[in-house]
């Protein structure tokens, strides 16, 4: 990733546009983006938070050891 981006919060209506604006749409509306932890199928209503690990931005779903697992 070449450069930062910092997003402490996204409302639910800048969800999308973030999406777009960091590739994962697609994979996103076609259920192909999965949480980093456990592999999940990410969703409108089970994505919880983006991380950027070895320049690559990866999402986390809002199981407990996800949630948990995003902030380390």
């Amino acid at each position: 990733m070449n450069k930062k981006i910092n997003i402490p919060a996204i409302h639910d209506k800048d969800l999308k546009e973030i999406l777009e604006k960091t590739n994962l749409y697609e994979d996103f509306q076609n259920g192909t983006l999965l949480c980093f932890n456990c592999n999940k199928a990410l969703n409108w209503d089970n994505l919880f938070a983006f991380k950027v690990l070895e320049q690559k931005i990866v999402a986390f779903c809002d199981e407990p050891d996800c949630i948990e697992n995003s902030n380390n």
